[in-house]
Order: C-alpha cells, then sequence, then structure tokens
C-alpha cells in the first residue's frame, strides 16, 4: 500500500491516468456511434400506430422483400441480405429496417383492424405525418388524393384534417388506369425509380382491361392496343423491382363469361403477363383472384391453369373490397394449396375493419371501417404482405350517394377513420 501510494506522487502515474481515461472514452463513443445510438431525447418521436410498432433496432433489419424502415424523409441505410424461401428468390435482396414480423396466427391478422393505437394518428402534426408515411418499407404513392384533401383541410376545417390523417399517414399504392399509354409509362418509370432511391417496394395496380362484362374493346383498334400498353408499362418498369397486380375483377369475372369470350380474356391476362416477365424481370405478379365470396379456389386455380397463368407469383385478394382478413387468409392459403408450392397471395385490408356487410354489397357500403394498415407477413408462408390496394375514401361509383368511380369522397373516408377508432375504443 505504501509503494502504491509513493507511485501515486510520482507526475508520470497521473499522465498515465490520463491517457488511458481519454483512451476508454473515445472507444465508448466510437462503440455508441457504431450502434446508432440516439441522444437523449431524439427517440423517433413518431408512435406505434394501429398496432404496429416501428423500430430503429438494427436487430430487426429484413430479411428477403422486407424493406427500408426510415427515419423520415427516406435515406438510404445498411444493407442487409440473409436468405429467404426459394420463393422470393425473383425478388432481390433489400436493405434497411424493418418493422417487426407480423404473426402468422389467424387470430393475430383478425384482430389487427381494431388494435388500440389507432387514435394516436389524429394528433401527429402535419409533419410528422409525413415522416410515419416514409417509415413504411412500401413506396408512398406522392399523388394521393388523400395527401392533397388533408393538406387542403389544414386551414378550413383542422379537426377533420386531423381525423383524416389517419389514412393520409398511411401508404398508398399506384394506380395505371386507362389513358394514353405514354403516360402511363411515364407514371410506372417516374414511380418505381423514385422507390429505388429510398429503397422501398413500389406497387403498382394495372387496371386497363376493357367493360368488366365482356371481354371484348368496343372497336378492334382498341382491342390491339392492349399489349401496347401492357408492353409500355412493363418496359418502364424495366430493370426495377416492383410488385404488380394485374386487372383486378378480370380473372373471376372471365369465370361467367362464354367460352369464347373467356379464351380471349385469358389469352389477355397470359400476354400481359409474359410482357412483364420479358421486360420487367425483377417484378413480382400478383393477377387478381377476387374475393372468398366470389369464386371457389378451386374455380379460381383451374381458371389460371386453363389460362396459363403458371407463372405469375400469386394472387391478390378482396381488391376493392370489405371482407375479414381472417377469411381471405383462409381464401389464399386454399388457392395455393391447390395451385403449386412456392405461390403466394396479397391481401387488401383498407376497408376491412369491419367485414363486407351482410348482404354482399361491394359499392361504397355504409358503416365500413379502416382495416390493418400495410404490413409485411415474412412469418407467413404464403402471404406476402397486406395492402391498402383500394385507396380508403375513393368512391367505388355513384351507388350509396358515391361521387364518380375513383374520385375522393371526404364524408366517406372520415366515417372509415371514425368507426376504426369507435371499434378501437371498444375493443377489449
Amino acid at each position: 500500500m505504501r509503494h502504491f501510494l509513493s507511485i501515486m506522487r510520482r507526475p508520470w502515474f497521473w499522465w498515465l491516468i490520463g491517457v488511458a481515461c481519454a483512451t476508454g472514452g473515445v472507444a465508448v463513443a466510437l462503440y455508441f456511434f457504431a450502434r446508432g445510438v440516439p441522444h437523449a431525447g431524439e427517440e423517433a418521436r413518431v408512435p406505434e400506430v394501429y398496432g404496429t410498432a416501428v423500430t430503429n433496432d438494427a436487430a430487426t433489419r429484413a430479411t428477403g422483400d422486407a424493406a427500408a424502415v426510415e427515419e423520415a424523409p427516406p435515406a438510404r441505410t445498411g444493407t442487409a441480405q440473409p436468405e429467404r424461401r426459394e420463393r422470393e428468390a425473383r425478388m432481390p435482396q433489400q436493405s434497411g429496417t424493418a418493422a417487426p414480423r407480423a404473426p402468422a396466427a389467424e387470430d393475430s391478422m383478425s384482430r389487427a383492424p381494431s388494435e388500440r393505437m389507432v387514435s394516436l394518428i389524429p394528433h401527429l402534426t402535419a409533419k410528422e405525418c409525413a415522416a410515419y408515411r416514409n417509415r413504411f418499407w412500401l413506396y408512398p404513392e406522392p399523388e394521393a388524393q388523400v395527401i392533397a384533401a388533408e393538406r387542403r383541410l389544414r386551414t378550413d376545417d383542422p379537426e377533420k384534417a386531423s381525423l383524416l390523417r389517419a389514412i393520409a399517414c398511411i401508404p398508398q399504392v399506384t394506380w395505371l388506369v386507362g389513358g394514353d399509354r405514354e403516360a402511363l409509362a411515364r407514371k410506372a418509370r417516374e414511380t418505381v425509380a423514385a422507390a429505388a432511391a429510398v429503397e422501398k417496394i413500389p406497387v403498382l395496380v394495372v387496371y386497363h382491361t376493357p367493360d368488366s362484362r365482356r371481354a371484348y374493346w368496343h372497336t378492334l383498334a382498341a382491342q390491339e392496343e392492349y399489349p401496347n400498353v401492357i408492353g409500355a408499362i412493363a418496359r418502364a418498369v424495366g430493370p426495377y423491382r416492383a410488385w404488380i397486380i394485374l386487372e383486378p375483377d378480370a380473372l373471376p369475372l372471365s369465370f361467367s363469361y362464354e367460352p369464347s369470350a373467356r379464351r380471349v380474356r385469358l389469352a389477355q391476362l397470359r400476354e400481359a403477363l409474359a410482357l412483364f416477365r420479358r421486360y420487367a424481370p425483377r417484378a413480382k405478379v400478383y393477377v387478381d383472384a377476387g374475393h372468398s365470396n366470389w369464386l371457389s379456389a378451386a374455380q379460381v386455380v383451374a381458371l389460371l391453369r386453363e389460362g396459363g397463368l403458371e407463372d405469375a407469383d400469386g394472387v391478390s385478394i378482396n381488391v376493392s373490397n370489405f371482407y375479414t382478413t381472417a377469411s381471405q387468409l383462409r381464401y389464399g392459403e386454399e388457392i395455393v394449396a391447390l395451385w403449386g408450392e412456392g405461390k403466394t397471395f396479397i391481401i387488401d385490408t383498407g376497408r376491412n375493419g369491419r367485414g363486407a356487410p351482410e348482404d354482399g354489397t361491394w359499392c361504397n357500403p355504409p358503416g365500413r371501417a379502416l382495416g390493418a394498415p400495410p404490413a409485411l407477413v415474412p412469418a407467413h408462408p404464403s402471404l406476402d404482405a397486406v395492402l391498402w390496394i383500394k385507396p380508403p375514401g375513393e368512391s367505388d361509383g355513384f351507388c350509396n350517394g358515391g361521387p364518380p368511380p375513383g374520385k375522393f369522397w371526404l364524408d366517406y373516408a372520415l366515417a372509415l377513420v371514425r368507426n376504426r377508432m369507435e371499434d378501437a375504443i371498444s375493443a377489449p
């Protein structure tokens, strides 16, 4: 002890202590810098909403298609590329930090629409709303009508604007509907390029088939133009990653056609799929399969096989409809079980919070509610994701007092939000 005290009196001893402390401090600082630990009070202000937590923990980095969850605004992050199922081989790996894996259990899926945290979104500021929208793995359509509506309401009616953020804060997919083929191709190209810049998944809904009740256009020239339109879109997607939802309702509607008309429609879908395979090899293509109250799983698979659509990655289910996630989960599982190994499906959950009306009304039925927000479901063997495919708040048509199809309807949108919040409050 006496010897140690004598050493402490030497100047060089304290010089060594100083060096050691400085070195240790630098080491600690580098450690925390490398881990990305935020400063006190710097945790993301965006809360858990709809029961879907957003995390910045690097330990939850995505596998396969699980995409970047960003601090806002979107920015590139480190790359993690662990191996995923063989069915994902068509899609490249994606970098960034993902939202937590969703449970595969049917009970958890069916309960998602009434999670308790929905009431938090209306309390987000406009800036926080944009930040939350940009944290999803899904590329948000920047021209979504609900975003413009929420922006206008900030001064005209701030209370309604805050309610509308329950939709505006959630990313919408991109619809390519009718119109000039050059304009459609330009929109597709801009979308996939912008999504690639922030390492997110763009979802394009290709909706270009003719009148839903027949497979033929009004003129032969218009019919011959269809592959040119799809080819232009496919070339626009080109080398980029994308999810393609191919022609909502087209396949199930063909079931009721005369055999000759059905062959025409199936040939259209087959050629469209082939064009995406040829010009957009990194795209995942989902042929729309309607919903469980329309055709049986066996009928859907029979149409897929009759149409030569085996090369599709999967099917989309419940697009623009209201059936519960649990019922559509079972339906999708039945389809892929009959169709073949490696096939997958996605579910539209935008407006299915209360399920479909008992009478099956599909056009602006009252009393509906928002459903579970977009989420990847890597824990499930065949469900790729739930998405808001039909933008909540956009009209189905003139029925039930609605505006023209596709036009944003504020009163209906607010009803979807209020009903969702009411369900969240009353949930056990």
